[in-house]
């Protein structure tokens, strides 16, 4: 039991795992509530002023090393829903797609810019609802002078920007770019740049990512079982420059996602 906190944590049962941090299982003591204890070095200090259905709520820090991190249970990953069912249809993939775009519009306009959104960081809560996850790599947006971003995150979901020679302090946009790939991998069950299936482990598919992303060696014509509005939308997020990528507020009314994010499909 973590001290004076009525929080336990069960270390037999280890529910994820990142980089640098490791999840279990934990409970609250006085009534049994199901919680996720994370340790980890950082999961950013941004994360515990946000509060919204989308995002995965931060409880409290507890004093420890590594930090604590007392969060949300949640049922699984996003990932891991894809791995188990395979390629979702389009229906269900914009209902998804539509709520992880409310919780990162919510997260903008909080001034956060997440930096490593991917099917794992997108965890699926006990109402079905999508939750954004995982702010170790989030910073506050506009940058601190001289903060510079470079390829942080998870390398194979980088935006090209963030591979230019010159280092760069990146936008919000990448994290637009990183929805993309969500949404391509969610119909396909393949990253859109290596073309490979998605599988567990999730090491990098690229024998050189960036080669390959920054030639934008993509086409959505590569995907001929897509309707013509997913194509569209796809070819307007996967652009070589930021300040030509679709915003999130126009993804949100893109004709792909409005009518088919309205119809009722249960949670899988």
């Amino acid at each position: 039991m973590l001290p004076a906190v009525g929080v336990e944590c069960d270390f037999a049962q280890q529910i994820g795992e990142g980089a640098t941090s490791k999840v279990y299982r934990g409970t609250y003591t006085v009534d049994g509530n199901l919680l996720a204890i994370k340790y980890a070095r950082e999961e950013g200090q941004l994360h515990g002023s946000l509060k919204h259905t989308n995002v995965l709520r931060l409880h409290r820090v507890l004093p420890s090393f590594p930090p604590a991190f007392v969060l949300e249970h949640a049922k699984e990953s996003l990932h891991s829903l894809v791995l188990r069912v395979g390629p979702l249809d389009e229906a269900t993939a914009a209902q998804y797609a539509l709520q992880i775009v409310h919780g990162l519009e919510y997260v903008h306009d909080s001034n956060v810019c997440h930096a490593d959104i991917k099917m794992e960081n997108v965890l699926i809560g006990h109402d079905g609802q999508m939750r954004i996850a995982d702010f170790g790599l989030s910073y506050a947006h506009p940058a601190p002078e001289g903060f510079i971003v470079g390829t942080r995150g998870t390398l194979f979901n980088c935006a090209p920007e963030l591979w230019a020679e010159e280092p760069i302090v990146s936008d919000k946009m990448v994290d637009v770019w990183a929805l993309g790939i969500v949404i391509y991998e969610m119909l396909t069950f393949r990253h859109p740049f290596s073309q490979k299936p998605l599988n567990p482990t999730r090491r990098c598919p690229f024998r050189d990512p960036v080669v390959c992303i920054k030639t934008l060696n993509y086409s959505s014509d590569m995907e001929p079982i897509l309707s013509k509005d997913a194509k569209d939308l796809l070819d307007r997020i996967f652009t070589l420059l930021p300040g030509d990528r679709i915003s999130l507020d126009d993804i949100a009314t893109h004709a792909w996602m409005r009518p088919r994010a309205s119809i009722n499909t249960a949670l899988l």
